[in-house]
């Protein structure tokens, strides 16, 4: 992969096949955990549960901030313990692990993707971190690191905005996909919709915008999602069918490194990828 030096940009979707919860289910564990203690009435908590399940998130997150107040370091460990859970690594997670990124950017909060890239011993920097960073392979957490806990954004819209509030941030992002191509996988359009918007990314000819999407077939509003996001930034989309592990596990391992000189299969799949 050094031919073309890429940076894994991955979401929800990849933590969620290693059995890690969504945050969508994680609210609504949180919300049941604050109404047995009392901090949520049944009403909230019965709104907060109808939006998680709508797929509401923000709304969801706006009815729970009142419970949470003067709570918030006792929220911060119930969802720590509940994503820093011991998980299997997914045949997916196996096959990255076999590829020669650049580095990693994520909003997930789990460790699957430290787990994943231990022997490259990859150095986890918060959003707010990257002036500071001083090279080497880092994992970017988008919603901070559970070892600096002042770093921590539960939510991730709300991280999205922190974020993107801070110059620092936003020239490391910029610059990272000035001299990178980014893969985005295991991220759904909310995901990538949260990291794209608001920069400023300048289209070039030779550096793109590579997205593995999990579809399925009868979803038609995730697909028009899709679509519209495309014809925004100009990535190049390519689809599979949701639980597909092992189509993507195929992609993968076309990236991995020539095994005889002159046989290069990277190009080759990049250049199907973009072929209509």
């Amino acid at each position: 992969m050094q031919k073309w030096e890429c940076v894994l940009v991955a979401g929800e979707q990849l933590s969620v096949a290693s059995a890690v919860l969504p945050w969508s289910k994680l609210l609504r564990s949180l919300t049941d955990w604050l109404a047995e203690t009392g901090a949520l009435t049944d009403l909230i908590a019965n709104q907060v549960r109808s939006c998680a399940l709508k797929e509401d998130i923000d709304g969801a997150w706006k009815l729970l901030l009142p419970g949470m107040q003067g709570r918030e370091a006792a929220v911060r460990e119930y969802a720590r313990s509940a994503y820093m859970r011991s998980s299997p690594l997914t045949k997916i997670h196996e096959a990255l692990a076999k590829l020669n990124f650049s580095g990693v950017i994520t909003p997930n909060l789990d460790w699957m993707l430290e787990k994943t890239f231990a022997h490259r011993e990859p150095q986890c920097i918060g959003p707010l971190e990257t002036a500071s960073f001083a090279g080497g392979f880092c994992v970017l957490k988008l919603r901070g690191v559970w070892e600096r806990p002042d770093t921590i954004q539960l939510d991730p819209q709300t991280a999205a905005s922190t974020n993107l509030r801070d110059d620092g941030y936003r020239t490391f992002i910029e610059a990272t996909h000035a001299v990178h191509r980014l893969l985005f996988i295991g991220i759904n359009p909310a995901e990538i919709g949260r990291i794209l918007n608001g920069l400023n990314w300048k289209k070039q000819p030779t550096q793109h915008l590579y997205v593995l999407a999990a579809i399925a077939a009868d979803d038609k509003a995730v697909s028009k999602a899709w679509e519209q996001l495309q014809a925004a930034y100009g990535f190049i989309l390519l689809t599979y069918a949701a639980g597909d592990s092992a189509t993507v596990c195929q992609f993968l391992e076309k990236l991995l490194p020539p095994t005889t000189p002159g046989e290069d299969q990277r190009e080759e799949a990049i250049t199907s990828a973009e072929s209509p």
